[in-house]
């Protein structure tokens, strides 16, 4: 072994070999294949160019396996292949240049630059790389990257080390100007202000760019935002955490977004705000948004015409108040999802609900401690709702520190009676009923019941209440109403486990009574 590697040495430095693709299949040696997995990954990176050489001039001399160079590649770990099966344009790879000595750092971007789409910078960079990284990106140009679409920058790698690392990113950004890079993302960085000023810098150095995700300080400027956003003229999804009240404005018009997701606002449910003038967001089509205040003072005030999905984490007071102004200023809306927190269900919310003609999927959920809801909510819903085609209404156990015993939703089966008979399209519906006493002769006798000719899935929480005998009569009452659904579903607990015996059981009975009502093949 050691005759091998006094061999291979000469060899080791960076050659001048030119790669086709991270593909390209490669003739190695049975004997050099033992010898690289006891390598260290600095030594196997500059094996890994001793291969493709080796395989050009020496295919025949021994044994050999065909090896992909981009999966030795792989156990670098500064050349980290994801999504292996995709074609090559979709191909990730990450870039962790600080455990790589200079020189086999700039080899590889001079090698395998040309194939990267997706860059991903995690780990810090070495003050002795750092004149070579400099290097490359003045001797490449907007060239070095030539295929690259989406660039990540891990900045909590950096947030202890050399602040030289900032200028170089940024010269990478500059770098990359005039490159198809349309996706930036800042994940994990400090409140500090030589990180912002690259993100005040991205509308000039990437104005091109169409995906931002950024983790916002708590000590930025908000003003920053009410101009700096609209420098971004193709930026079409945004994703900012630790967001500030008063940045809110800075996203309206002339902006092109099309998705907006806001999380961990900083804004207490407690906290005075102050409506500032109408926001418009003509192209929006999307919008996440949690935390009561945040949510309530942007959804009252926001024009949002062309939106079509919604989703509101942590909801708390004046919910029919939210409800009803969006169903006025986006009445095209087709998705509705909202967790509720300290929170009930009222009469001005239904009736705000149900003016969203246009609705396909409603998701209502939160704590069950907190929540009031009953058949009379359900009832005028499904009656406005016709159109839906997917409905959720599952509600959680209290977590740690709230009442150790969920509040059940009083929905009965004269609700789930209602949905089916009034949501004719309906595909999907997830519920958390009482069951105990629900019997089809008896709905029949109260309301017309219509089977579902449309719905193919049906899930029960796993809170459902069961009546204490005659799972089977009731399983066959809920196939009866649910002809097209294969397969009853109770849904898991959050550890995996499903519900009671009760619940299987009942599960089990109704794939007897589809499997023995299943008309004979001709």
């Amino acid at each position: 072994m050691h005759f091998v590697l006094s061999k291979l040495q000469p060899l080791s430095r960076p050659q001048p070999v030119c790669l086709a693709a991270p593909d390209d299949t490669i003739i190695i040696p049975e004997l050099l294949m033992l010898i690289f997995d006891c390598l260290v990954p600095e030594d196997l990176a500059s094996a890994a160019l001793v291969c493709r050489a080796w395989s050009m001039a020496s295919k025949k001399l021994w044994s050999t396996h065909e090896v992909p160079l981009s999966a030795l590649l792989a156990k670098t770990g500064f050349l980290a292949t994801k999504e292996a099966d995709a074609p090559d344009e979709m191909r990730h790879y990450s870039i962790s240049p600080g455990s790589l000595e200079p020189i086999v750092w700039m080899t590889l971007i001079h090698q395998y630059s040309h194939i990267i789409t997706r860059l991903r910078i995690d780990s810090v960079i070495e003050e002795s790389a750092l004149d070579i990284l400099r290097q490359v990106l003045d001797l490449y140009g907007d060239s070095l990257f030539p295929r690259l679409y989406s660039v990540t920058f891990d900045m909590s790698a950096i947030a202890d080390v050399q602040w030289e690392t900032i200028g170089v990113v940024a010269s990478m950004l500059k770098t990359l100007l005039n490159s198809s890079l349309m996706d930036v993302k800042f994940e994990g960085h400090e409140d500090d202000t030589r990180v912002m000023d690259i993100c005040h810098s991205l509308p000039d150095l990437c104005p091109q760019i169409t995906d931002l995700t950024l983790g916002t300080p708590q000590n930025i400027d908000a003003s920053y935002f009410r101009f700096r956003c609209h420098g971004f003229s193709n930026l079409k999804r945004l994703m900012i955490c630790d967001w500030k009240w008063e940045g809110w404005e800075g996203l309206g018009a002339p902006s092109g977004l099309e998705e907006i997701i806001i999380t961990d606002s900083g804004v207490s449910d407690t906290e005075d705000f102050v409506l500032k003038p109408v926001t418009i967001l003509p192209s929006l089509r999307s919008l996440t948004i949690s935390l009561a205040t945040l949510c309530r003072a942007a959804l009252l005030e926001a024009e949002m015409p062309a939106l079509r999905s919604l989703t509101i984490a942590e909801l708390m007071e004046t919910t029919g108040e939210v409800i009803e102004a969006i169903s006025k200023r986006s009445p095209s809306l087709e998705h509705l999802d909202i967790r509720f927190a300290r929170a009930r269900v009222t009469l001005r919310m239904t009736e705000a609900l149900s003016a969203l003609h246009g609705l396909r999927t409603l998701r209502l959920g939160g704590w069950a401690s907190s929540v009031i809801l009953i058949d009379s909510d359900i009832t005028p819903l499904a009656r406005s709702l016709i159109h839906l085609e997917n409905l959720s209404v599952i509600f959680d156990a209290a977590g740690s520190g709230r009442s150790p015993a969920p509040r059940i939703p009083k929905l009965t089966g004269s609700s789930f009676v209602a949905i089916l008979h009034h949501c004719n399209a309906l595909k999907e519906l997830e519920l958390q009923l009482d069951l105990s006493t629900f019997s089809l002769e008896e709905a029949r006798s109260a309301a017309p019941v219509t089977p579902s000719e449309t719905l193919t899935r049906l899930t029960l929480s796993r809170f459902t209440i069961l009546p204490s005998e005659g799972l089977s009569r009731l399983a066959q009452d809920l196939a009866i109403c649910c002809p097209k659904v294969p397969q009853l579903k109770i849904r898991e607990t959050p550890d995996g486990i499903m519900s009671s015996e009760r619940g299987m059981e009942l599960v089990d009975e109704f794939y007897t009574y589809r499997q023995l009502s299943r008309p004979l093949s001709s």
